[in-house]
């Protein structure tokens, strides 16, 4: 994780401002689990950064409007095998 880096955070300093244990985010980092949508909002407030500050390629940063917060938020309360089937509708319509 780049930002973890430009904070100057080691693991359990970033768990204590994400409010997440140690543990989950270790596991996190050694790739055992993906990401909830929480998961990474807590995250980001962690490193006093929005979710599209987290997931820009670039300078700027995409700007997350109400609708994709629903859209994200319903699609994390999926379970994996629905949200991949969801992935899939969306790849096929656009």
């Amino acid at each position: 994780m780049h930002y973890q880096n430009l904070k100057g955070l080691n693991n359990h300093q970033l768990a204590v401002a994400s409010e997440l244990s140690p543990s989950t985010l270790n596991a996190l980092f050694a790739g055992n689990y993906d990401p909830t949508f929480d998961t990474l909002s807590k995250i980001c407030n962690g490193l006093g950064i929005s979710l599209s500050q987290f997931f820009a390629e670039d300078s700027e940063p995409y700007q997350l409007t109400e609708w994709h917060k629903e859209l994200l938020a319903a699609a994390d309360t999926l379970p994996n095998e629905k949200r991949a089937v969801l992935l899939t509708i969306i790849r096929e319509i656009k």
